[in-house]
């Protein structure tokens, strides 16, 4: 016979679990618990008056801002920083090197003006700014960029970024865009007082209706003879830094024949149109391009392909240059903005060029949906 010796601690747990079993099975912690939850109910039920105030209070302020708002906050609420990465954050990638030489990418900046006292002064306004450093003799006139290619072979080829200013001196009886059989530009010898710098255009003046792509014609009609590699437009109330336009030829803009079918600027769309498009502050195209909207496309075709409601010069180049059969390589550079648009009165101009125009750093959208949402909402496009 073996003997078991018993704990005296082991005894009273085995006690005290008979109790518990025997409470539990008796009904008694059936009962606590109905009471625990009893009380719970009890209070979710006296919340539910004070949610369904909130609930129908949010709710009625969503319909009533609905149409301030549009149920989509501004573009500007969010910082820079949440949308790029910071800066120093690129230091462990290599140095970009540049594409071209000395004698590489040329680029044509037309700065639309016309005959008037106000634009007189704007132009000399530009002269003045960001016209006034050659960067090295990297800038230059277009008449200076002609005689540099035409009168120096011997030299080398300084001036990357020629300018012009770009004016329509037809009479009235001529049409708002080229599309007949007359010279495309007016000879200096036939304008009183002419502007040195300027091109004086053989059409009616206009800044909507064909003005834009007689220019690229004009330009297109250039560049076999000088070498221009890409054709802009510019408004003369665009204040732009030449220094980062030269970095973003240097760095992003290869010369002919390596840039077919490249267009780019300031990203801007239309609904209506169903289209994308460079806004006409600022933006260029490749010279292929220049000479399919300006040749290729005859004027019938680019009057089908203008905006029905009326005409509007940036909406309708992008237009024609998007009927290209062949992709298009858009350069947005809502990412790099380098420029300051519309700046109309001097004093404005001024202390914008006094801080640093060089300083212009803008993040924009890569798409205005803040102005295409909203409208495509308002006319049933989200049913």
């Amino acid at each position: 016979m073996k003997l078991i010796s018993l704990n005296p601690k082991r005894i009273d747990d085995a006690q005290h679990n008979a109790q518990s079993h025997s409470y539990f099975h008796s009904g008694g912690g059936t009962r606590r618990s109905i009471a625990q939850r009893t009380s719970y109910y009890f209070y979710c039920f006296k919340l539910l008056p004070v949610a369904a105030v909130s609930l129908t209070f949010l709710a009625g302020y969503m319909i009533a801002n609905v149409e301030n708002y549009s149920m989509y906050l501004p573009y500007r609420f969010f910082p820079d920083n949440s949308r790029i990465l910071v800066e120093n954050s690129f230091e462990h990638l290599e140095i970009e090197k540049q594409l071209g030489t000395p004698q590489g990418t040329t680029f044509l900046l037309g700065i639309f003006t016309m005959e008037s006292e106000q634009e007189e002064k704007r132009r000399q306004l530009i002269r003045d700014t960001y016209l006034s450093n050659d960067f090295g003799g990297r800038t230059c006139t277009l008449k200076e960029f002609k005689k540099q290619v035409t009168e120096r072979a011997d030299k080398p080829r300084t001036c990357e970024i020629p300018y012009v200013f770009v004016i329509s001196g037809g009479n009235e009886s001529r049409p708002t865009e080229h599309n007949d059989n007359e010279p495309l530009v007016i000879d200096h010898s036939f304008i009183n007082n002419p502007v040195q710098d300027a091109v004086y255009l053989n059409i009616k003046e206009n800044m909507e209706n064909g003005k834009s792509v007689s220019f690229f014609k004009y330009a297109a009609s250039l560049a076999g003879e000088y070498g221009i590699h890409y054709i802009s437009k510019i408004d003369s109330d665009t204040l732009l830094s030449v220094n980062k336009l030269l970095d973003l030829i240097d760095f992003d803009l290869p010369p002919s024949p390596h840039n077919k079918r490249m267009y780019g600027g300031y990203s801007w769309g239309n609904l209506a149109g169903n289209s994308v498009y460079a806004a006409g502050q600022f933006y260029f195209m490749s010279l292929d391009l220049a000479h399919y909207i300006g040749f290729s496309l005859d004027a019938e075709q680019r009057k089908f392909l203008t905006d029905r409601r009326r005409p509007t010069e940036d909406l309708d180049i992008g237009s024609f240059v998007f009927s290209h059969p062949k992709p298009i390589k858009f350069i947005d550079l809502n990412p790099f903005q380098f420029w300051y648009h519309p700046v109309k009165v001097e004093e404005e101009w001024m202390n914008k060029w006094r801080l640093g125009v060089d300083n212009i750093s803008f993040h924009a959208e890569v798409l205005p949906f803040w102005h295409m949402c909203p409208h495509w909402k308002k006319i049933g496009g989200l049913k």
